[in-house]
């Protein structure tokens, strides 16, 4: 994350879909963001929640 004219600047990298996402965001975009990140944490935590299974990162080979 780095601050751009007024603005953070996030970059995502998606090892489960191979992509990089990038987007700026005001600070008051950043604080709603981070709120509703901390919200949603408990229900991440819950033992149904769906965890996508791990792979191996890309140019790697997954371990036997």
């Amino acid at each position: 994350m780095a601050l751009a004219h007024g603005a953070h600047r996030f970059e995502l990298d998606c090892w489960w879909h191979s992509q990089k996402l990038t987007k700026d965001v005001t600070v008051p975009e950043t604080v709603a963001l981070v709120r509703d990140f901390v919200d949603q944490a408990p229900v991440a935590a819950q033992p149904d929640a769906a965890v996508p299974a791990a792979r191996a990162a890309s140019g790697t080979t997954a371990p036997s």
